[in-house]
């Protein structure tokens, strides 16, 4: 390596340590509940903000995916806020979110991050390498003190940047079924020496993984991590795991943290991507028609390749695609159809529209 390379390597560790230093301490936002838990595998306390959809309380039956946030002193209100926005756009379900940071006094998250979020002693970075310690306790305490006092499901995503996105990349490669769902924004990979990263890859390829598993990395093109976050794209699409997905975007004119925003948008729409249901033509071809409704909503349904497309009577269309024989979804628009058998030589549908549903049939 040049003495070009080094400066430039060393550079950009040191950057990755320093990212958005100000600490947010005791931030907490509204609607937002912060508990503190002693994580004894570490020594060390930590703090969980969680925020839960409006209808927590009002469906006491519903479970839901949980999205964990690295470093929740920065990252935690910005996934809040895009969940929102991608749920009432349809393209993901409500959610609960946590923002793992450090708690007690004096905890200093642009030196803690630097010890539990690196996998291996990085000599610019002090009391670095605790990564394997940091997912135990994710595993054994942080993680089941959310599942032991909120309503979840199955289902768990992981977001980090910098070196949030490093451990966020070694949690698949370590604990590949901790989580379902991996969100990588300008992943710190300069820290894999070849070796460690090779014997880490050959683990994984031997390790039972979730089915569906999905890592999505992305790097703006203005950031030093576009070559590793490209190479480690390339080493884990390599492995030819048929269940894992493995996705790479590079925004272009974009930097280390201007990139995040984008990076949690694109990566929990992959996340919860709806899966591809190939209907047959007769299928479709049996729907067609129009179909009205008492208040003389009248929707005409016309066949299209994996769905169909709608024309309503004030002359707005509508895309939809299946997701089963008789349930349909509008991709980007909080929008299902779903068609119910014939019943007294009539079909029906219930269309739900952001909640308010409407009732039609028709005739043949």
């Amino acid at each position: 390596m040049t003495n070009c390379l080094k400066i430039i390597t060393i550079l950009s560790v040191f950057l990755t340590l320093t990212v958005s230093a100000h600490e947010l301490k005791h931030y907490q936002m509204p609607g937002s509940t912060v508990h503190e838990v002693n994580s004894k595998v570490v020594g060390q306390l930590y703090e969980l903000a969680v925020s839960v959809p409006s209808s927590y309380s009002e469906n006491t039956a519903q479970t839901y995916p949980v999205i964990y946030v690295m470093d929740g002193q920065w990252n935690f209100s910005i996934v809040r806020d895009i969940t929102g926005k991608l749920n009432y756009d349809g393209v993901m379900p409500e959610v609960i979110i946590v923002g793992v940071t450090w708690g007690g006094e004096g905890a200093d998250p642009g030196v803690l991050r630097g010890r539990d979020y690196t996998p291996s002693a990085i000599p610019q970075i002090p009391n670095s390498g605790g990564a394997d310690n940091f997912l135990t306790a994710l595993e054994t305490e942080l993680i089941p003190f959310i599942e032991q006092h909120y309503r979840n499901n199955e289902e768990r995503i992981v977001t980090g940047s910098s070196l949030g996105g490093l451990i966020v990349t070694y949690a698949l490669l370590e604990k590949p079924l901790l989580f379902n769902k991996y969100i990588s924004s300008a992943g710190a990979f300069q820290v894999f020496s070849d070796d460690f990263l090779n014997k880490k890859l050959l683990k994984l390829a031997n390790s039972k993984l979730h089915k569906n598993t999905r890592i999505f990395i992305g790097c703006g093109t203005l950031d030093q991590c576009e070559n590793h976050n490209t190479n480690m794209v390339k080493e884990l699409k390599a492995l030819n795991l048929p269940d894992l997905d493995v996705k790479l975007q590079l925004a272009e004119g974009l930097g280390h943290t201007g990139v995040e925003p984008l990076s949690y948008t694109y990566g929990l729409k992959m996340a919860f991507k709806r899966p591809f249901f190939a209907i047959s033509e007769s299928t479709l071809n049996s729907y067609t028609g129009t179909y009205t409704g008492d208040n003389g909503f009248s929707v005409k349904v016309s066949a299209e390749k994996n769905g169909f497309l709608t024309q309503q009577n004030n002359g707005s269309e509508t895309h939809w695609l299946a997701e089963s024989d008789t349930k349909f979804y509008a991709d980007g628009a909080n929008l299902t159809f779903e068609i119910s058998p014939k019943k007294n030589g009539k079909h029906s549908v219930s269309v739900n529209a952001q909640g308010n549903i409407f009732n039609l049939t028709r005739d043949n």
